[in-house]
């Protein structure tokens, strides 16, 4: 389904443009996107082009030998689904419909002509790239090294500064299992550490709504900090690195237009 700009409300909030000014979202929101909409547990197939998730959680897995499968990385809505629109790579991590789910794509084309005419959206979408990177070594790190608690804790606190952060209040559609299978804990560990946070008087849940009530105490229990989730405050090299690749990019956009 082809669409424009009036029902592309999640362009402002996308994680990969909210850094972008009302002109360059409103010059995107103009373009034709097409829209897929996928059930849980859909599959959900990769695209030529940038694809967006405006609506709805979804996973990517890696497939292990004995068949059973691993959350590598969560997508959440305004997150890009992939990159291989600018690595040129296969995607080789499928993704899952954790939720129902909506994605919006443009055509590598007609972004990189966006790219040309305005650098900052290229420059966002690199960004979200290292985001991205960023998000998936922590989550290494977490599994690797940290209790179920500091666990919890921590992924609760980027899930909430991902989503909105000046909103304690979220939804978390996600079973006890599902996260227990992001986390690598088991189900039971799952609700025993969610029993023990909310002890602590730092959590709140009624149902699939969930309130952090005291971040700082929450932070502090799972050692979290929000600078890898925060690609504004990187050094000033690294911003000019990636205006000289956002205005590469945008120059092959033009040849290619």
């Amino acid at each position: 389904m082809q669409t424009h700009g009036q029902t592309l409300d999640f362009l402002p909030r996308a994680g990969a443009l909210s850094r972008l000014d009302a002109r360059a979202i409103e010059s995107l929101a103009s373009l034709r996107w097409s829209r897929s909409d996928f059930g849980t547990g859909d599959a959900i197939e990769p695209k030529e082009g940038i694809s967006i998730l405006s609506a709805g959680w979804a996973g990517h897995y890696r497939e292990l030998p004995n068949r059973s499968r691993q959350m590598v990385s969560l997508l959440l809505p305004g997150d890009v689904c992939d990159f291989a629109f600018l690595t040129g790579r296969v995607a080789r991590l499928p993704l899952t419909a954790l939720s129902p789910v909506a994605v919006w794509t443009l055509s590598i084309e007609t972004f990189l002509s966006a790219g040309h005419a305005c650098h900052s959206v290229i420059s966002a979408v690199l960004a979200a790239m290292e985001t991205d990177h960023a998000i998936v070594e922590e989550h290494l790190i977490t599994i690797g090294s940290l209790s179920a608690i500091e666990r919890l804790s921590r992924w609760l606190l980027e899930l909430q500064f991902r989503l909105d952060p000046v909103n304690p209040t979220f939804d978390l559609p996600l079973s006890q299992a599902r996260i227990g299978e992001y986390l690598c804990l088991s189900s039971v560990h799952v609700n025993r550490t969610f029993q023990a946070l909310r002890r602590l008087q730092v959590i709140e849940t009624r149902g699939k709504r969930l309130s952090i009530i005291e971040p700082e105490r929450l932070a502090a229990i799972g050692s979290f900090s929000s600078a890898y989730l925060a690609p504004d405050d990187q050094a000033h090299s690294g911003r000019s690195h990636q205006a000289a690749v956002a205005s590469s990019l945008g120059v092959l956009g033009s040849r290619q237009a």
